[in-house]
C-alpha cells in the first residue's frame, strides 16, 4: 500500500534544519522498525511530505501511527493513501 504522510508544522517553533532533523528521524524509525520503505520525502513552507511504502494490512499503518504518536505529531498528521 502507497501512502503519503503530510506534518504540517506551520504552527510550531521549528526551525528548518530542526524540521529537516524530524523528518530524519522518522524516516530512521520507520524503516528501523520495517514499517516501510520511503521512496521520496519533501520538506518546504512549514510541511513535511513523505511517500511510504508500506505492507498492505491494517498492522503496519497502525505501527506507523504509533510512531507519529511517539513523536507527539498527532495534530499536525495527516496519512493518504494512494492506488487500491
Amino acid at each position: 500500500m502507497e501512502i503519503e504522510l503530510r506534518l504540517d508544522l506551520r504552527d510550531s517553533e521549528l526551525s528548518f534544519t530542526a524540521a529537516h532533523q524530524l523528518k530524519n528521524a522518522i524516516i530512521d524509525r520507520i524503516e528501523l522498525e520495517g514499517v516501510g520503505e520511503v521512496t521520496g520525502s519533501g520538506q518546504g513552507f512549514g510541511e513535511i511530505d513523505m511517500d511510504i511504502e508500506l505492507a498492505d494490512d491494517d498492522e503496519t499503518l497502525s505501527r506507523l501511527r504509533k510512531i507519529i504518536h511517539d513523536f507527539q505529531l498527532n495534530d499536525q498528521a495527516t496519512i493518504l493513501r494512494h492506488g487500491k
